[in-house]
């Protein structure tokens, strides 16, 4: 399902593999679920070839969802409860759903409920 898909959204793993042998390894969907261990990078358009890209290496952008807490540079983000967005983790460990590393500052705007930001993928 292909719905709501665009770009710098967070996707995780279903965890069914691709009948194909040019590169796409497991089918995807659009990540809301808060910590998910499946969320390993962020939708980055469709290749030449029609193969869906996924970003999780390297730097970039994510949406980020308002939780009510300020980001600074550096703080590690997951998966987020919002359709597509990553949040604030509560610690600075990296984890195994650990999505990225925030490279940008938030200070959330009343009303404002994402925001996209540059971030260092981790790789999921």
């Amino acid at each position: 399902d292909r719905e709501g898909l665009e770009p710098n959204i967070l996707l995780e793993a279903t965890g069914e593999k691709f009948d194909d042998e040019q590169g796409q390894l497991v089918k995807a969907r659009i990540c809301s679920t808060r910590k998910s261990q499946a969320a390993y990078g962020v939708y980055g358009r469709t290749n030449s070839k029609g193969k869906d890209l996924v970003l999780s290496m390297g730097t970039g952008y994510i949406w980020v969802a308002n939780k009510g807490i300020d980001i600074e540079v550096g703080d590690f983000l997951m998966s987020s409860d919002l359709k597509g967005c990553a949040e604030k983790q509560e610690d600075d460990i990296i984890h195994n759903y650990s999505v990225a590393k925030a490279q940008q500052p938030i200070k959330w705007n009343a009303g404002e409920t994402k925001r996209l930001i540059a971030c260092i993928y981790l790789g999921g």
